[in-house]
């Protein structure tokens, strides 16, 4: 009998061992097992490959980064990334927010104890790998905490930032990985490296001038000595053209009668003082244009107010009487020029009919 319970003993004895046996795995996978990053995203200013770029690193920590301890930022050796020109005394190429506030990044040892300081401790261009620690005695952070690291000249939150990562060698799919800052805490994403990251977009906008005479008809009436005449009408102009435009006048001979074809009696030009006077035999023409050099004078008259007008003589030699200005800059889009002809006759000017034909010429200088 008593063989028998030692037998039942030493059996129920070996399966509690052999549960504890199976049971121990188990038991140790779940005290170690590791946290994962999540929301991470790395948005880069370029993904063309061998071309720099910045880089802003976003995700969600999987537990708290607390004081002391370090985060690993890790461009996979071998896909061809090169973080040369980085260092861990270089703290202006880095930017970190927490939870959207900034933090002050410094270089390596050179923690001070202030609130929310993150020491760039080591940078290896052989390994590609960025490590950030949160300095001694920094306040901690909460799981799930937004963390963003920027790297590159993207980092201007201090001094501004004077490198960049260039980008791996060859397209596809390269890896970055996320380590720390707890034991256990890792994370992997992608970036999508492309041969070639720019399109090209072109278009061509066809040249264009327009020229628009408000009449073709000006009757300065009947003229006397004792009054100015006027009569007006408008050019209105539009054009791309990049250097602007200009518009002339030009006659084909003096104001005639009976006609240009059979002169026999004129009304004289406007003298050189470039006016017509009440009482003197005169004619001429000016604008409003007062903006560029004209070879017309300005006027922004054309009424019957005054006994003197401005005038300039009109020739049969093309002469300027509006542009876009000085220096004919710029396209315009329906700019309006008023061009005034005026006349005065003396009690000797012969009795007749008078005319002649005023031709514009508008040019755009492309």
């Amino acid at each position: 009998m008593k063989k028998s319970l030692d037998r039942m003993l030493k059996r129920t004895v070996a399966i509690l061992v052999l549960l504890t046996i199976i049971a121990l795995p188990f038991s140790f996978n779940k005290d170690v097992q590791a946290a994962s990053h999540t929301a991470i995203s790395d948005t880069l200013s370029r993904l063309q490959d061998t071309t720099t770029a910045n880089h802003t690193i976003q995700f969600d920590l999987a537990t708290a980064w607390d004081d002391t301890e370090a985060l690993v930022v890790d461009f996979v050796d071998g896909d061809g990334f090169s973080t040369a020109g980085f260092a861990n005394t270089e703290a202006e190429d880095f930017d970190i927010t927490w939870e959207g506030a900034e933090q002050t990044i410094v270089a390596a040892g050179g923690c001070s104890g202030a609130a929310i300081e993150i020491e760039v401790t080591t940078v290896d261009t052989t390994t590609d790998t960025f490590t950030f620690t949160r300095c001694t005695g920094d306040a901690d952070s909460a799981a799930n905490d937004t963390v963003v690291i920027e790297i590159g000249t993207n980092a201007t939150a201090g001094s501004a930032g004077n490198d960049q990562i260039v980008n791996a060698t060859s397209s596809g799919s390269k890896t970055v990985s996320l380590t720390g800052p707890t034991s256990g805490d890792s994370a992997q994403f992608a970036l999508a490296i492309m041969s070639g990251d720019q399109v090209t977009v072109s278009a061509t906008v066809d040249p264009s001038v327009t020229s628009s005479l408000s009449a073709s008809t000006c009757t300065l009436g009947t003229l006397v000595s004792s009054a100015i005449n006027f009569c007006s009408y408008t050019n209105t102009v539009s054009t791309n053209a990049t250097s602007g435009y200009a518009s002339t006048i030009v006659e084909n001979g003096n104001l005639c009668s009976p006609s240009v074809a059979v002169c026999t009696n004129t009304v004289d030009d406007a003298a050189g003082d470039n006016d017509v006077d009440q009482a003197s035999e005169e004619y001429g023409v000016s604008s409003n244009d007062t903006t560029g050099t004209q070879d017309i004078i300005d006027s922004t008259g054309c009424d019957d107010s005054g006994v003197v007008e401005a005038a300039s003589a009109i020739t049969t030699s093309a002469q300027v009487y509006a542009d876009s200005g000085d220096g004919d800059t710029g396209p315009v889009s329906g700019a309006v020029t008023t061009v005034c002809h005026s006349a005065s006759v003396s009690g000797t000017t012969p009795a007749g009919s008078y005319s002649h034909i005023v031709t514009h010429i508008t040019t755009g200088t492309f």
